[in-house]
């Protein structure tokens, strides 16, 4: 948590799926804030589909 200190956070969205809610990544607002470098936590997972629109 000490090497990312002071970085901006995006949090992710809520998402219901199979009458879950789950966490995912909110890939648009990644894009929206055009950064140079990207740092992602738990990457290797499959997101559920229609997540990343």
């Amino acid at each position: 948590m000490a090497l990312v200190a002071g970085l901006p956070v995006i949090q992710g969205r809520k998402l219901f799926y199979k009458g879950r809610e789950l966490d995912e990544m909110d890939v648009q607002a990644v894009i929206n804030t055009h950064p140079e470098l990207v740092i992602v936590d738990e990457l290797a997972r499959t997101n559920i589909p229609g997540s990343s629109s």
